[in-house]
């Protein structure tokens, strides 16, 4: 899911003459916070008469992030919107407060939420990776095309989760008896 959808999406939830805060990074977070606006605008709402918008930033100094949602959560905002690395310190914050992540981490394996289907507690969020969702893409990916000679997958050998990921695919693979090469 696309940030635009999401933040669009998450509009819908904030309620009247609350607030809804997040706590990142500005360079990463301004574009995100320009489609929450928009969605906002979309759901009818208008900023500053009827919905406010506080924003954090860390300035990836994780340090401040008890702090900053301590804050927040002093505020009595509506919804928290953080990063996989902020919802840690927001989850120790609160445990009534809805809060939303959007990260690109497993949100299970990193104990954000007990599971997809049922995250539990006050947290809930969209992410783009997850070892069960590669397995059930390569699934989806065999069954359209159960004769191809080879299924690739693309991870980017950068990112902190890839060893996991990467563990995933290569298991998702062998499971549909498919080779798995890391020579890309």
């Amino acid at each position: 899911i696309d940030s635009a959808y999401f933040m669009r999406a998450c509009a819908q939830v904030v309620q009247l003459r609350r607030e809804l805060a997040a706590a990142e990074d500005y360079e990463r977070l301004s574009s995100r916070a320009a489609e929450l606006r928009k969605g906002l605008a979309e759901a009818g709402f208008v900023e500053g008469k009827d919905v406010a918008i506080e924003l954090r930033f860390a300035d990836d100094d994780f340090g401040r992030l008890p702090a900053l949602a301590a804050d927040l959560v002093r505020r009595g905002v509506a919804v928290i919107v953080g990063n996989n690395f902020a919802v840690p310190a927001i989850m120790a914050a609160t445990t009534t407060i809805p809060v939303v992540f959007v990260g690109g981490a497993d949100p299970v394996r990193e104990g954000l939420v007990k599971s997809f289907n049922k995250p539990g507690a006050n947290v809930t969020g969209v992410t783009g990776l997850s070892g069960a969702l590669i397995a059930k893409r390569l699934q989806l990916l065999h069954e359209l095309a159960p004769k191809s000679a080879a299924i690739a997958v693309l991870l980017d050998p950068n990112a902190a989760e890839i060893a996991p990921e990467e563990r995933e695919a290569k298991e998702a693979a062998r499971a549909l008896g498919r080779g798995f090469s890391d020579d890309c």
